[in-house]
């Protein structure tokens, strides 16, 4: 549709100018932007006008020309503004409100255009006709169609010539389904003028979705830009095509002479987006799209090409996102249902598949691709009678399809005609160069646990694919598998020769050499994999992750999470990663940090919201958690995840109301699911509504009849009241169905509450005659001698675990901690061992400050106390294991301020005793 002024308004334009006012260089400038005009060089046009405002701001011709240009060069905002100081200046507003109204409909004030101007009309006809033209543009605008057509109507009226209005008829006759008569109406548009852009455009519109003639559509889109090279639907459609077509370098050639129209329109960058991705330049693709992705409302073709850069990646959920954005603004997107089924098919949900190809399976001639995925998903859902109908309407239509004809053999030996479905897909691997067959069939006898004929089926894949590495990276599986690992070795090897770069090939090596405890070796692969590609952010992550299992300090593992972030901005995966390492770390202010940055570069993404939540959460933004957590459930509206965050989140802002309402909705969405069903309980419980848990208890126990976790609940609900009878027989039935530590301890500490000493001490020694390594119990036992301050009993317990455990940090703290308290030597190794595995842990930090003290390292041991009270200032020991440092220091200042802080606790601190005594000694 031409949105400029005719040639007839043109000539009125040039007829006014000369009675137009000003100096001689005015008159120059006008005249030299008039020119430019006629040329449609709107860049120029716009400088000369604007130096002839210099000289005269007050100029109505000058104003109203430069409001022209710049709607010439799409940018109709600005163009409102210039359109209505010429109005303001007198500039006559025939010539001034058909221009206006256009740019005011392109810029989103389409409303405000028709509700001030829809019912102006001008003593001349012509010019009436333009005003029309435009208001019916504004009323299409805001889909107003009945409107738009009244005015399409008054326009054609006015002047049974107008083209704008004769297009735009047209336009409305082919969105009803006329299509005949569309084209005639704009053959005769087009005989009685054949320069007018917008009905070439429309021509080219019916060519490519009607007559299916593309070669014609790309032709007359062509057409359209020689006559307007600024009309961005035209350049949208040809780069559609070319999109569709897989012609990256027309791409770039359409891309450049829209970016030289118009530098600053957003389409230009659309489709440099696209242009990237069919490249294969993915990470520049995402950088694009992400930048899109922030306006207000993203373009469907956005949406889209977000879709399929995260399809590739494997992010489903995020695909799943902007495919159901897209579908609420497209119901009828065919390519967004399709890409969604296969994205649902890939995430195991074989109904969403079929609930989501529904409209497109409805057609007599459904697509060939729709009916093979929903075959596909009901032969996953069981339903093999209608797969095979689905099948069989596919082959119809496309009968020497090998995919189709794979699949269908897959459904024969489903349906346990396996002899047939075997020999099928073999003629179909022999037959078809493809490896799509031979996927299968390999895939198929893993399945059935049949590894001599998976590997014969290889065999055929490594002639149809001799130097590449899938062959022997399936093979190397398959050995491992069958627990043949010196083979496996070798075919994994063999893969990488091939493919130095290869990840998987590495990722199932680095599997081999952790089964065999050589995480060097496995490291030492991957820093190599480096040395060829630095950037490659999965062998970062992969070295990170072996580093973390050898126990290496975090100062050596950030370093590669950062820059797996910094080199691959577009990638999301090493993003998700830096957050989770620092809330691992409790480095809780970077966590944040990271899922801020994380946020900006994902702004939509629901996994980077939940973890940019939870960061928020433990740091204790408690409403910025939950505004994050809030987003993800609107992204995710099927997803329980995003509600069972947001009830934590309420829980830890004491509102036990709020958090049910969000656990209930997070049950509605996925009723078996046990975390949320325990911070249901935990809710309950600590608002002390007995009947309520102890219901939700026994609905466990129903759901879960083997693992002992309902009767765990029931117990807990007896042992707040102090009903040790209920309790104990709850744990010992617990007890006969899973043998667990948790059921062991609970019945340990009711027994012993209960005054049966004689029953604890037995069950204390069954249980550690059946499981002498059990370390959660052993624990148990030496923080019960602990509470009795048996620390000699208690140390015993306590290093019996960690000949089980060497690295569990809790023991080892509390080891140092008795071996302090009882003046024995030793602790200061064990403080320092504990800190070495849990660094940045306040307790375990004032531990190995107290042990430091005791062995003379003073002023180390003080400064570490102040960075341990720093870190959590609100752990009132460590205030006082601060004071007892500083005095030890000689630092009687810090001593009294802190003591003085406690003091003025009172009863808020329980160890006034102590900080009584010790205040006297500084009198």
């Amino acid at each position: 549709m031409n949105l400029f002024p005719s040639s007839r308004l043109l000539c009125t334009i040039s007829l006014c100018a000369l009675v137009a006012c000003g100096s001689d260089s005015e008159s120059e400038l006008i005249a030299s932007a008039k020119q430019s005009l006629s040329k449609r060089d709107s860049r120029s046009a716009v400088i000369a006008l604007k130096t002839a405002l210099q000289k005269h701001p007050q100029s109505p011709e000058s104003r109203f020309l430069l409001g022209q240009a710049l709607l010439q060069s799409g940018d109709p905002a600005t163009a409102v503004v210039e359109l209505g100081k010429a109005l303001e200046l007198d500039h006559p507003d025939y010539l001034v409100l058909p221009l206006l109204v256009k740019a005011m409909a392109l810029s989103g004030k389409a409303e405000a255009a028709t509700n001030r101007y829809a019912g102006t009309e001008f003593t001349d006809k012509l010019a009436t006709g333009e005003l029309k033209s435009a208001i019916a543009l504004a009323y299409g605008m805001q889909g107003k169609r009945d409107k738009m057509q009244d005015a399409i109507k008054q326009a054609l009226a006015a002047n049974p010539e107008q083209t704008d209005a004769r297009t735009m008829a047209a336009r409305y006759m082919a969105e009803r389904g006329d299509f005949a008569a569309a084209k005639k109406a704009i053959d005769g548009v087009l005989a009685k003028d054949a320069s007018v852009a917008g009905a070439w455009q429309l021509k080219g519109l019916m060519l490519r979705h009607v007559d299916g003639d593309t070669a014609g559509a790309l032709a007359a889109q062509r057409k359209a830009l020689a006559i307007d090279d600024t009309m961005v639907t035209a350049h949208a459609e040809i780069l559609a095509m070319l999109f569709d077509a897989k012609d990256t370098k027309g791409m770039k050639v359409q891309t450049a002479a829209l970016q030289k129209a118009l530098p600053n329109n957003l389409n230009t960058y659309v489709f440099l987006a696209q242009a990237e991705y069919l490249e294969g330049n993915y990470k520049t693709a995402r950088e694009l799209v992400q930048q899109l992705l922030r306006a207000e409302k993203a373009d469907t073709r956005v949406l889209m090409l977000a879709s399929l850069i995260e399809y590739r990646s494997g992010s489903l959920a995020l695909v799943e996102t902007y495919l159901t954005r897209v579908l609420q603004q497209s119901v009828e997107h065919g390519k967004a249902r399709l890409l969604l089924a296969n994205t649902y098919m890939r995430m195991d949900q074989p109904g969403k598949v079929l609930t989501t190809l529904q409209p497109l399976l409805d057609v007599a001639d459904a697509n060939v691709e729709v009916l093979g995925l929903a075959a596909e998903a009901y032969l996953q859902s069981g339903e093999l009678l209608k797969a095979e109908n689905a099948f069989q309407r596919a082959l119809r239509a496309k009968p020497d399809d090998p995919r189709l004809r794979t699949a269908m053999a897959l459904s024969s030996i489903a349906k346990g005609h396996a002899q047939a479905g075997f020999v099928e897909l073999e003629k179909v691997a022999e037959q078809d160069p493809s490896t799509y067959a031979d996927l299968a069939l390999i895939s198929v006898h893993i399945r059935r646990n049949d590894a001599v004929a998976a590997l014969k089926a290889v065999q055929r894949l490594e002639r149809k694919l001799p130097n590449k590495p899938l062959p022997a990276l399936i093979r190397g599986r398959i050995e491992m598998q069958r627990k043949n690992l010196v083979a496996a070795r070798e075919s994994l090897e063999r893969a990488l020769s091939l493919d130095p770069a290869y990840y998987p090939a590495a990722a199932n090596l680095a599997t081999l050499d952790i089964a065999e405890s050589k995480l060097s070796s496995a490291q030492l692969r991957f820093e190599k994999m480096l040395k060829a590609d630095a950037k490659n952010f999965r062998t970062l992550l992969a070295l990170a992750n072996l580093k973390r299992m050898a126990k290496e300090p975090r100062e050596k593992i950030t370093p590669l999470l950062v820059e797996a972030v910094r080199s691959n901005s577009g990638e999301l995966e090493p993003r998700i990663a830096l957050v989770e390492h620092y809330l691992a770390g409790g480095e809780l202010k970077a966590a944040v940090n990271a899922g801020q940055d994380a946020a900006a570069a994902f702004p939509d993404n629901p996994q980077v919201l939940n973890a940019l939540g939870r960061s928020q959460l433990a740091s204790g933004e408690l409403q910025q958690a939950l505004s994050s957590f809030r987003k993800a459930a609107t992204l995710l509206p099927s997803a329980p995840q995003p509600h069972l965050l947001m009830a934590q989140a309420y829980v830890a802002k004491n509102e036990s109301a709020a958090a049910l309402k969000s656990v209930k909705r997070a049950l509605e969405l996925s009723p078996g699911m046990l975390t949320a069903q325990l911070l249901q309980y935990q809710i309950v419980i600590a608002n002390r509504d007995y009947p309520a848990a102890l219901a939700m208890a026994k609905q466990v126990q129903q759901t879960r009849i083997r693992d002992g976790a309902g009767l765990l609940l029931e117990a807990r609900v007896h042992m707040e009241q102090k009903n040790w009878d209920a309790a104990a027989n709850a744990l010992r039935a617990s007890l006969q169905q899973k043998k667990s530590s948790e059921a062991a301890v609970k019945l340990h500490t009711v027994l012993i509450a209960a005054g049966r000493k004689n029953e604890a001490d037995k069950l204390e020694q069954a249980w550690r005659t059946e499981f002498p390594r059990d370390m959660v119990f052993l624990f148990y036992l030496g923080d019960v001698a602990m509470s009795r301050q048996e620390w000699s009993q208690a140390e015993q317990h306590y290093r019996s675990t960690v000949e089980i455990q060497p690295e569990y940090a809790e023991a080892l703290n509390n080891i140092a901690w008795l071996l302090a308290k009882q003046g024995k030597p030793g602790a200061l190794p064990f403080a320092q061992r504990a800190n070495d595995l849990r660094p940045g842990n306040p307790h375990l930090m004032d531990t190995l400050a107290n042990a430091m003290a005791s062995e003379g390292l003073v002023k180390e041991a003080l400064d570490l106390e102040r960075k341990a009270v720093a870190m959590s200032p609100q752990l009132l020991n460590l205030r006082l294991g601060l004071a007892r440092i500083a005095l030890k220091a000689g630092d009687k200042t810090l001593a009294k301020t802190e003591l003085e802080g406690l003091a003025y606790l009172g009863d808020k601190f329980a160890d006034q005793a102590e900080v009584a005594n010790l205040l006297r000694t500084l009198q």
